[in-house]
């Protein structure tokens, strides 16, 4: 692959890089980090690349490890000031959005890549370390957690329209 190709397909993917730094850091600035070292480390790690059909779910497992290594680092700083909360990137429906991130991140995480992203089961498990029936099980337990959190005040009808609707 050459440098333009490289390029080319970066910024190709340049949104679901961000969102998916979102569904993972609340931080603006570690969210921009987290990608900047993802496409650095992917341009150092190019040779490594075996199929170039998989460049999209190699450079997201590369962001997703980007995302936790700065987690990592966060974890054993001390903070003097909290910075405000920095919700992530809105999907599409402001009710989704709200319930997201109401779950917890590795929930959230597999519906960002498999729904909002529109990733394949098993390029989500290779995002996440994890196997395809692993991948499945948090769908599904994201999936119920989103439908009750949307369905808290609704009469059990009409709160299986809106999840339905929302998803």
């Amino acid at each position: 692959m050459t440098h333009q190709e490289f390029e080319a397909r970066v910024l190709a993917e340049m949104q679901p890089m961000y969102r998916l730094a979102s569904s993972i850091l609340r931080n603006e600035v570690d969210r921009e980090d987290a990608v900047q070292s993802c496409v650095l480390r992917a341009w150092e790690k190019l040779p490594t690349l075996r199929d170039e059909s998989k460049f999209r779910p190699w450079l997201m497992r590369i962001l997703a490890n980007c995302c936790r290594a700065i987690l990592r680092k966060r974890k054993n700083e001390v903070l003097v000031d909290a910075p405000p909360f920095d919700p992530p990137a809105p999907p599409p429906n402001t009710e989704l959005r709200f319930a997201l991130e109401e779950l917890p991140k590795k929930d959230r995480l597999v519906i960002v890549l498999h729904y909002l992203e529109g990733m394949a089961l098993s390029d989500v498990a290779f995002i996440l370390h994890a196997s395809v029936p692993a991948v499945k099980s948090r769908l599904s337990r994201a999936r119920a957690g989103l439908k009750r959190i949307l369905n808290e005040d609704m009469e059990e009808e009409d709160a299986e329209i809106r999840f339905e609707r929302c998803l």
